[in-house]
Parts: structure tokens; C-alpha cells; sequence
């Protein structure tokens, strides 16, 4: 089975033409906007209001900080076209904010789809790396804006997520400065224990508690960005000590808080990337 890797960072995208198993798993938040194209191969998306088995053509359009996830089922026949855009390099994160602040999937009409063939050319061709930075950028932009206006880009029908999985993470989204044991949990939500976490693992992916972790580092990532100390971000974010707070990052992400801000605006080479 073949594989291939075509990759190019600049200081305000990256992109990634791809088949074969992914670099990291395991980024179901970060602080770019992204846009996968999918190729190929057998995967599942799910995210808060979604859950589908991808199909080749799909578009997947994930805003800042939205949790979602790929799962793959067949690591080596997995091809996708993968743009990070970077929040600290506008102007494209202010396109994205234009654009959509959400996760959507759909089937691109015959102008998104000649963009998306352009960009696997630009990447895969001869040009020089400065050139290819030039020209994906253009890409970029036109892609986003063909997203804002076009009428005829056809929003994909998909399966939605189970209500409980739609109501925990709602609920915990809502409650991450309060206890949010999975017994706390299941309680408010009128169900087992044991339902919420077979339920939740299933459709997810990860455990119920995973998921607390990661979204607290989420929102606590976001609060140092915008000047919180690291004890005040870890309190708020529903830390109970910063011990936990820098246990969790370790764990999760083997960086120390202070580093989480760096590696999900800016670290996005091939050792650092989301989950595609």
C-alpha cells in the first residue's frame, strides 16, 4: 500500500496533502481553523452535533476551539488535503470568522472542487516553496470566500449523535467550575452511570472523563492567551490546583501549561498537528 506526505507551513496556514496514518491523534481542540478534504479510505467524524462515516469528496469545516474528532478505521488507506489556518497571521482567521464559527460537512460544488484540485497541484508540483506559499495562500482565500458566498454548496446530511451524548456535552461544557465526576454527570442527566460511559465511549471515542480534561485545557489555553495568569486560567477553566492543571497537560499533550498556548496557535509542523 502506498503512502505520501506533501506538507508546507507558512507563517499563517499550513497544508498537508496525505494518505496513510495520521501524525498525532488526540487534538480534539485547538486554536486554528481547519478544512479537510477527504479522499479516501474508511474514517468516521464526529463532533458535538455530528456524526457521520466520511465519504470521498466530503468537506469538513471546523472552526477555532470546536471539539471534534476523526476516527480511522483503515490508517494506511486514509487520504485527505488538510489547511490549518493560523489565528495569529491575519487576514485569513478573519475570513474564517466570516465565514463560520462551527463544524459543518458538506459536498463541494464544481468551484470548490477545481480549488481544492489547484491546491493538491500547488503542493504536489515543482514550484519553489515561496511560490507554492504564494499560491496556496491565494487558494486559501478563495476557498473561504467561495464557503461565505456561495448558495450552491450543498450542506451534507448527517447522522446526528445520540441525545445523551448531545446532552453530557452540553452539560459539561456549560459546568466545567463545578464537580464533573462521571456519577455528577450521569445524575443530572437522569441516566446510569454505566450508560453514560458505554454511550459516550462509543459514539466519542473517549472516555466522559477524556473529554472533561481536554475541554478544561480548551478553555484554560484560551484564558492564558488573552493574559491570565496560569493559576487564574486553571481555576477558572475548573482546575482544582495547578498540580492537576499541569498533570493533565503532561498527560494529554506532554507539555507544561505554559507551552499550551505556542503549541495550538502555532504548532502545526508534522509533529504537531490535530488528529488528521
Amino acid at each position: 500500500m502506498s503512502t505520501y506526505e506533501y506538507f508546507l507551513e507558512a507563517n499563517d496556514f499550513h497544508c498537508k496533502y496525505a494518505k496513510g496514518k495520521p501524525a498525532v491523534y488526540g487534538r480534539e481542540f485547538h486554536a486554528y481553523d481547519e478544512v479537510v478534504l477527504f479522499l479516501g479510505g474508511n474514517a468516521k467524524f464526529v463532533s458535538k452535533d455530528t456524526q457521520t462515516v466520511l465519504q470521498p469528496g466530503d468537506v469538513v469545516w471546523i472552526s477555532k476551539e470546536q471539539f471534534h474528532q476523526f476516527i480511522v478505521l483503515n490508517e494506511e488507506s486514509y487520504e485527505r488535503l488538510i489547511v490549518a489556518i493560523k489565528k495569529s497571521a491575519p487576514p485569513l482567521p478573519l475570513i474564517c470568522e466570516m465565514t463560520s464559527n462551527t463544524v459543518s460537512i458538506s459536498q463541494p460544488n464544481e468551484a470548490v472542487r477545481g480549488i481544492f484540485a489547484n491546491m493538491m497541484g500547488a503542493i504536489t508540483g515543482t514550484l519553489s516553496s515561496e511560490e507554492k506559499v504564494v499560491l496556496l495562500r491565494a487558494l486559501i482565500t478563495q476557498l473561504l470566500f467561495e464557503k461565505k458566498q456561495s448558495l450552491d454548496m450543498t450542506v451534507k446530511s448527517v447522522t446526528d449523535p445520540s441525545s445523551l451524548v448531545s446532552r453530557a456535552i452540553s452539560y459539561i461544557d456549560t459546568h466545567l467550575q463545578t464537580a464533573l465526576a462521571l456519577s455528577d454527570i450521569a445524575k443530572a442527566l437522569n441516566v446510569s452511570e454505566s450508560t453514560l460511559s458505554h454511550t459516550f465511549r462509543k459514539e466519542v471515542d473517549m472516555s466522559v472523563f477524556s473529554y472533561v480534561s481536554k475541554k478544561r485545557v480548551s478553555v484554560a489555553r484560551q484564558y492564558i492567551a488573552s493574559g491570565y495568569s496560569i493559576s487564574q486560567a486553571a481555576m477558572l477553566s475548573g482546575f482544582n490546583d495547578y498540580g492537576s492543571f499541569f498533570r493533565i497537560c503532561k498527560k494529554h499533550y506532554g507539555v507544561k501549561p505554559s507551552q499550551l498556548v505556542d503549541l495550538h496557535m502555532t504548532g502545526l509542523s508534522r509533529g504537531s498537528e490535530s488528529d488528521t
